[in-house]
């Protein structure tokens, strides 16, 4: 006969009186919350910087009248191009970056035991993984994680929340029949013969079904069920012990804050556990509600919320503790064994609102799991809170802001035009403001208008700023580990080479890989753990149960892609720049191995992209009638050079023997000249009146044959 296990008595929390507890948990609350101030200042100037609030800080007199209030959005790149950079690893492929596998040395014989009765282990792993992927997409945990990537890449530090109990409304079509329909009675066989009654009773039942069909209307039915959730948990409202190191499985405790409205605190009455029973006491929400009153709201709200303040639209201020308390402290409100000692520290989760205890309930997750998970994006000694981009990129954003302030103010100085007027050279009614087709009435001793109005030009050193500003950037690049390769943007100048770029990428690679390790350890892993203990711990579908453990896979996919892409890349270069030099190197590696390895570093599956053999084949056909093609035209090309080469060598040939025979004929030539030369000197000088042998004979003049000069007595010929 098995026992009779002890009824535990239950305690109302309405009436237990919660004031030394709300008191030991405001104490608490108030010197977390104390210790968290300085953060909170450096959380204020990182949003505004990443919202482009301006801030005239930097300059006297930046900002007013004319100035440029201009922000640079080197922050907000810096952190978008970080989400988006761990986005494409947690979610490439379309899943949640995790795997399940069986434990390999299990801490129960289950799985052995269950493969032994014939139990399909593998099939069982896969549903699991299955249900928790659909759980993950319901919650919308991608969303969720997201924005806690973005926060903490922001302001350091980022928290997620969960598994918590979400009444999840879902919605089921129903078939309903009228009421005639559904009471009408089916007619009875009339045959006497019973092969022929059981035919009549098939053609009554398909008339029956055929019916149906018609006469059927689908009506939709809403219902609601508890389902594990994750939410991420802002960090305004996150209070972390401030002497843990960051760690929430580890810290003495935290609080989270809510502030919401009078509809979603009444909504707090209809969440059930898994025993199906309320978590909150409904008496004491009531009992708020009636007060209709207001929570007031501080600075710690943030700034996104601060319009709250004034006007504040959520007027519930609800804190949820989760750490360790003494028994002392816990024993008029949670029933403790007798065996535990008053000092000893208890996990409990309690929720508290307006001096009333709505909620106080042991941590009853295996290994006492908190339901808060925090990760840094660089981790500061002795503090639970990290630092982000935002305060790494203080000094470059300040810079860089300045500075195209400054560009921006001394083109509108450049730009416009500016006048200097002597004082009293105007008319006392005229207004110098320059306008076109305006006319300016000087006074009458100005004799010239250049006495009275000068115009001087504001020198533009526009091109000096740019250089600061990308000085800046380049100073941003260093300090947040995001170069400007990374961002996609073309790297301007010779500053750096292809090389150095290479090794900025790697470097930010490995700082954001840091990043998704610490993600892996503190947010993805824990979140899939508790999925899994809440599907064994309910009756959904018993065939998925199993001994797991769950692998966050985002750090290593990262380092496939990133790291080891890389370095197939250049490994890839590496060969074809030495195969000239070295073609056994082209002969001892496996290229296409190579090329397809990288291919899976980007996800892609080089077996989808191979031909088949028969288009292969006619490929490299077509390839080598390609080839044969342009070697046989290249050999027609060759022959025809040499054909026009060995004309141009005879041509130059015959011009070459013309030339040679042309030079000997100029030389007979130019010989006989002098020959004749020659002999020209050679013969006797004429007398005079007679010609020069082998000259005409000159005529004969009026007296005999000889001829007349002229002289007296001649007269001159006319």
């Amino acid at each position: 006969m098995a026992k009779k296990r002890k009824q535990e008595p239950t305690i109302d929390l309405a009436e237990a009186a919660p004031d030394e507890l709300v008191s030991v948990l405001t104490r608490k609350f108030e010197s977390y919350k104390s210790a968290r101030a300085e953060f909170e200042n450096e959380w204020v100037q990182d949003y505004d910087t990443f919202m482009a609030t301006f801030k005239a800080e930097l300059k006297t007199g930046e900002g007013q009248m004319w100035r440029s209030r201009a922000n640079h959005p080197m922050t907000r790149i810096k952190v978008n191009i970080a989400v988006s950079q761990m986005s494409d690893v947690w979610f490439r492929g379309g899943r949640f970056p995790y795997m399940l596998k069986n434990t390999p040395v299990p801490d129960s014989p289950i799985n052995e035991e269950m493969e032994m009765l014939g139990f399909d282990m593998t099939e069982r792993l896969h549903k699991m993984s299955q249900r928790i992927d659909d759980q993950l997409i319901e919650a919308r945990t991608n969303d969720e994680l997201l924005a806690c990537g973005q926060g903490c890449a922001l302001f350091g530090t980022g928290v997620m929340r969960g598994p918590f109990v979400e009444m999840r409304k879902r919605y089921r079509y129903v078939g309903v029949l009228p009421d005639e329909i559904k009471n009408m009675e089916p007619p009875m066989p009339q045959s006497q013969d019973p092969q022929q009654a059981q035919e009549e009773a098939k053609q009554i039942m398909e008339q029956q079904r055929e019916l149906f069909k018609q006469s059927v209307r689908f009506e939709q039915e809403e219902f609601t069920e508890p389902a594990p959730t994750f939410r991420n948990a802002d960090i305004w409202d996150f209070f972390a012990d401030p002497e843990s190191s960051g760690d929430t499985q580890r810290m003495s405790g935290m609080f989270y804050r809510q502030h919401v409205t009078n509809a979603e605190f009444a909504d707090l009455k209809d969440i059930v556990g898994q025993d199906g029973k309320p978590i909150y006491n409904a008496e004491a929400i009531d009992a708020i509600l009636l007060q209709d009153s207001i929570d007031t709201m501080d600075s710690s709200v943030g700034p996104h919320r601060i319009h709250q303040v004034d006007q504040p639209e959520r007027v519930i201020e609800v804190i949820e503790y989760c750490g360790k308390l003494t028994k002392k402290d816990l024993k008029n409100h949670i029933q403790i064994r007798d065996e535990i000692k008053d000092i000893d520290p208890i996990e409990v989760i309690i929720t508290f609102c307006r001096e009333k205890i709505l909620r106080v309930t042991e941590n009853k997750m295996p290994g006492k799991m908190r339901p808060y998970h925090m990760v840094q994006w660089e981790r500061i000694p002795g503090t639970p809170y990290g630092r982000g981009l935002g305060r790494n990129l203080r000094d470059p954003q300040s810079l860089a802001t300045g500075f195209m302030r400054a560009y921006i103010d001394n083109k509108n100085l450049a730009g416009a035009g500016m006048l200097a007027i002597r004082a009293g050279s105007l008319d006392p009614m005229e207004d110098a403001s320059p306008m076109p087709g305006k006319v300016l009435k000087l006074r009458p001793e100005v004799r010239d208008v250049r006495e009275a109005i000068q115009q001087f030009v504001f020198p533009d050193v526009g091109s000096s700023i740019l250089e600061a500003i990308d000085r800046s950037e380049n100073l941003g690049d260093t300090a947040s580990g995001i170069p400007k390769a990374l961002e996609g943007q073309a790297v301007q100048g010779p500053q750096e080479t292809a090389f150095e770029i290479n090794q900025r990428i790697t470097s930010a690679a490995k700082q954001i890989g840091l990043v998704l390790k610490y993600f892996d350890e503190r947010i993805v892993c824990p979140m899939i753990r508790a999925l899994y203990h809440w599907n064994m711990a309910m009756p959904i579908d018993p065939d998925m149960r199993g001994d797991y453990e769950v692998h966050a896979t985002g750090f290593s996919s990262y380092q496939d892609r990133v790291v080891k892409g890389t370095a197939l890349r250049n490994f890839l270069g590496l060969i074809g720049n030495l195969a000239q030099a070295f073609p056994e190197l082209q002969a001892k590696y496996d290229t296409a191995a190579i090329v397809n390895a990288i291919a899976r570093t980007e996800d892609i599956d080089p077996e989808e992209l191979l031909r088949d053999e028969d288009e292969a084949n006619a490929m490299l056909e077509q390839q080598q009638q390609a080839v044969a093609q342009a070697q046989a035209e290249l050999a027609q090309a060759q022959q025809e050079k040499n054909q026009l080469e060995q004309a141009k060598i005879q041509s130059q040939a015959q011009i070459a023997e013309g030339k040679r025979k042309a030079d000997l004929l100029k030389a007979k030539l130019k010989a006989e000249v002098d020959l004749e030369k020659h002999k020209q000197k050679a013969l006797p000088e004429p007398r005079p009146g007679q010609p020069r042998p082998g000259q005409p004979r000159p005529p004969a003049g009026p007296r005999g044959n000889a001829p007349q000069t002229a002289g007296k007595g001649v007269p001159r010929a006319r």
